[in-house]
């Protein structure tokens, strides 16, 4: 018995040991913990932020690279049209190519009336209004001739009816439209 009595005389009173206890854990809370636990949740805003700049870069470069591929396609559509493009000067054989596929596919031509030229910033559009007579196939082989010409011509406008109370004869009205290149922007448009 004297030992325990020598032991518990050395040991520290339990409150002390708890309050010892305690204020070990408010320190470690307050110094380790908390601040830890501070830098961590910074850290993890700033690796979310991280992620969204990431991400919105990728989405951003695939934006970027769809806008340049449109724009290959787009110059590649000039080009092609330009080789082609009948200039403002040529037009008039255009009128004339069209005349001719109208006597080649059959039909008779009631009307063919150009229309003032407008010119645009780089092109100039030539509008002629067309009405004619002829069966189904023939109309349809006149519409076919105007499509495969070597530049594109615009049909709009296009009604069909019956020509008279013959119902296989057909009267056709429309608007073709032809774009030429103005030659002298042409340069400028191709530098752009």
């Amino acid at each position: 018995m004297i030992k325990t009595k020598t032991t518990s005389a050395r040991s520290l009173p339990s409150w002390a040991v708890t309050g010892l206890v305690a204020a070990l854990a408010v320190l470690y809370t307050l110094f380790i913990f908390l601040p830890t636990q501070r830098n961590a949740t910074k850290l993890r805003s700033k690796k979310y932020e991280l992620m969204q700049y990431v991400s919105n870069q990728t989405k951003m470069s695939d934006k970027i690279e769809k806008a340049l591929q449109r724009q290959r396609d787009i110059e590649v559509t000039t080009t092609n049209w330009l080789q082609q493009a009948p200039r403002a000067g040529d037009v008039g054989r255009n009128l004339s190519a069209i005349t001719q596929h109208a006597r080649g596919a059959g039909v008779i031509i009631q009307r063919f009336d150009p229309q003032p030229m407008v010119p645009l910033k780089v092109v100039a559009q030539q509008s002629i209004s067309v009405a004619l007579e002829g069966n189904f196939q023939q109309v349809f082989d006149f519409l076919e001739r105007v499509e495969t010409m070597p530049h594109r011509v615009w049909i709009t406008n296009l009604t069909v009816s019956s020509a008279s109370e013959d119902a296989q004869t057909l009267r056709a009205e429309m608007t073709l439209t032809i774009f030429a290149d103005l030659a002298e922007n042409s340069g400028s448009a191709k530098s752009t």
